[in-house]
């Protein structure tokens, strides 16, 4: 509502309709107005309402004073070989902070840790470079062990609030942008998970 409403999340339930959180972190919604079906679609209309339940396909919580908070899609949940769910936007938008972090994309379903495709901020990495004495120019220094530690640092201490299987083991610095255009981002600027991987499987698979 226009008096109830917080920062960073989507506000508290409207009159009528109630919010509850799966066991699997999945934001489950019911009521009045909400929708009763798909038109014509009986079975996808099965698979997302249940025992009364709309299934939204985001994770999320309700904090403590009862304002809900989306941290992602149940689908791009990463479970690691140790069972542990984790939420890769939680971690990436962390990232997205850092003014020299342009992007990142995580990866470690089923793997023992989680790895990182990291898009430098191109117009700071130029004098970074500089900074730090590489003499190569982008693409050419994002090999570089100096340009990798500095990152590592950066990125250890953005993640330093968090569990130990939701830091990032290892990552590896790409010059490219995502686009559209490639199917790597949704008209919508999402990520398209499947697509990356797809174009960097070789280099994510060298970070295990």
């Amino acid at each position: 509502t226009l008096k109830a409403w917080r920062i960073g999340t989507v506000g508290r339930p409207l009159k009528g309709v109630e919010v509850r959180i799966a066991e699997d972190g999945e934001v489950l919604v019911r009521g009045a107005s909400v929708m009763k079906g798909y038109f014509n679609l009986p079975e996808l209309t099965a698979q997302t309402i249940r025992e009364g339940w709309l299934h939204t396909g985001d994770t999320g919580h309700i904090d403590e004073q009862g304002f809900l908070v989306i941290t992602g899609r149940k689908k791009d949940i990463i479970i690691t070989s140790a069972g542990k769910n984790i939420t890769p936007q939680k971690i990436e938008n962390l990232l997205r902070e850092d003014p020299y972090i342009k992007d990142a994309i995580l990866y470690g379903d089923q793997k023992p840790h989680l790895v990182a495709l990291v898009i430098p901020d191109t117009e700071r990495l130029e004098s970074l470079c500089k900074e730090l004495g590489i003499e190569k120019g982008v693409p050419d220094c994002l090999g570089n062990k100096r340009l990798y530690s500095f990152f590592e640092k950066r990125i250890r201490e953005r993640l330093s609030g968090l569990s130990r299987f939701e830091q990032i083991h290892r990552f590896a610095l790409i010059a490219d942008d995502l686009s559209c255009e490639r199917g790597e981002l949704t008209p919508t600027m999402k990520l398209k998970r499947e697509a990356i991987a797809r174009r960097y499987s070789s280099l994510i698979d060298s970070l295990y």
